[in-house]
């Protein structure tokens, strides 16, 4: 189960970093719907950095989780209180 939730945390990261570099390149499409839903043009560059703020953190979560052994801080162990 945790492949697939790898998997799916790798995809939901690189689909927010995708649709932050659609906002930065201002693709008409998007700029058209960011319009419509009520976000400024100036709000833009600030959503989209947060978005590869987000995408960016979800990777360093995974690959951090990958790499963590029992003493690793990320592991977690129940049996300590």
């Amino acid at each position: 189960m945790t492949i697939a939730l790898d998997i799916f945390g790798a995809l939901l990261a690189f689909a927010a970093i995708g649709s932050a570099i659609s906002k930065l390149k201002k693709v008409p499409d998007v700029m058209e719907a960011m319009a419509k839903v009520g976000v400024k043009p100036n709000q833009i560059p600030v959503l989209a950095s947060l978005e590869i703020a987000g995408g960016l953190g979800m990777i360093l979560v995974l690959h951090l989780e990958s790499s963590s052994s029992p003493a690793s801080p990320l592991h977690c162990n129940s049996s300590v209180k």
